[in-house]
């Protein structure tokens, strides 16, 4: 799966982190998975004004929730907001490709990660627990994607 470039990331992340607030969080001690993304979320969006439409056109947006799927994940040392982006190991697979970070050293401000959702316009930010040492992102064929962390 194709990441987007940084700017348009930074740029979805900056404009729907208050929606993560009010579409929630997982957070999970089954087994010895500690975090993962939620497979799906509903949520929906009320439209506000655009500069860059022409003069007379109006936004239409789904007012109705939408169930959006999992797309993605970045994790971060500290609040997503201080953009520092973890860089995973990557590594392609016969069924996909995965992704893996190792945490050394210590977190002051924690760990982070955001499960992205519609193409990265919407996501979900979570603080991960202190224990965890390492997580692993996969993502299969059918878009089918897992984070475990441990």
């Amino acid at each position: 799966m194709p990441k987007p470039s940084r700017s348009s990331s930074d740029t979805a992340l900056k404009r729907f982190l208050p929606w993560a607030a009010l579409l929630g969080l997982a957070v999970s001690a089954q087994g010895a998975d500690l975090a993962h993304c939620p497979d799906s979320i509903r949520a929906s969006v009320a439209p506000t004004g655009h500069t860059a439409l022409p003069s007379g056109a109006r936004l239409i947006a789904a007012t109705e929730p939408q169930t959006l799927k999992v797309q993605g994940v970045s994790l971060y040392a500290g609040p997503p907001e201080n953009l520092a982006v973890l860089v995973p190991e990557y590594r392609r697979t016969k069924t996909g490709n995965t992704e893996r970070w190792r945490f050394e050293g210590t977190f002051p401000d924690g760990k982070y990660g955001v499960c992205s959702y519609a193409d990265g316009l919407v996501g979900v930010a979570l603080r991960l627990p202190d224990e965890i040492t390492f997580c692993v992102a996969e993502y299969r064929e059918k878009k089918r994607f897992k984070l475990s962390c441990q």
